[in-house]
Parts: structure tokens; C-alpha cells; sequence
């Protein structure tokens, strides 16, 4: 499957993967919006600057963090905002991962498209 297919998979919930990643247990997944209370940084948060845009959510007591693709790595550990290679983004290697050792067969890709289709 292309990478097009692939993201569309991504919104809906699907964690994805490449045949060509050399690590095994690799996958991508769509990490959720949320809101974020601050105090779980305490004002010693690294990132915050004096004047920042977000300054104001911050004196109210949260941050937003918005949607992003995260992925899991062949070690177990999450990196937070993956990004795609030009070669990720034009490779059709890209498959469903059901579990992290076993792709989802075209069967259940069939069923999941056609439930989500159905549902707008």
C-alpha cells in the first residue's frame, strides 16, 4: 500500500509500518490532541520562554498539544513527532500493524475501510 493509503489508515486509528524499516516492531501511530495541565512541569519547564505565544495558556494553567504522528522504535521507545522520509513517503511497502508482530490481513483493511466509509 502507498503512503496516501497509509495515512488515511493512520487517521482512523490503524498503527502502520514499512517492509523496509530494518527494526523489527516498528510502527507509526496518530497521537491525539490534548490538553495539558502544567503543573506536571512546575515552572522549571525547559521550553518556556518569558513572551512566549503561549504564556497565556500557560498562566491559566494548561498547554495544548496538538494532533501528531508519533512512532515506536525497534528498542521499545516512543519518538515523539516522527516525520516522513522522502522515501517513506513514496515507498508502497506500508501495511496495517495488528499487533506489533503480526499485519493486519487485506481482508480486515477491506472491512475497516468499508465500516469507516459507511459511518460518514
Amino acid at each position: 500500500m502507498d503512503f496516501g493509503e497509509a495515512l488515511r489508515l493512520l487517521k482512523m486509528g490503524c498503527r502502520m509500518a514499512r517492509e523496509g524499516w530494518n527494526g523489527k516492531g516498528m510502527f507509526i501511530y496518530l497521537a491525539p490532541g490534548k490538553t495539558v495541565e502544567t503543573t506536571c512541569w512546575g515552572h522549571d519547564f525547559p521550553y518556556r520562554k518569558s513572551g512566549d505565544s503561549t504564556d497565556a495558556d500557560w498562566d491559566r494553567g494548561y498547554i495544548k498539544i496538538r494532533p501528531h504522528i508519533d512512532m515506536v522504535n525497534a528498542q521499545g521507545e516512543r519518538i515523539i513527532g516522527w516525520l516522513a522520509s522522502q522515501t517513506d513517503m513514496l515507498e508502497t511497502d506500508w501495511y496495517v500493524v495488528e499487533d506489533v508482530d503480526r499485519p493486519v490481513t487485506d481482508k480486515e483493511i477491506d472491512k475497516l475501510m468499508a465500516e469507516y466509509f459507511d459511518s460518514e
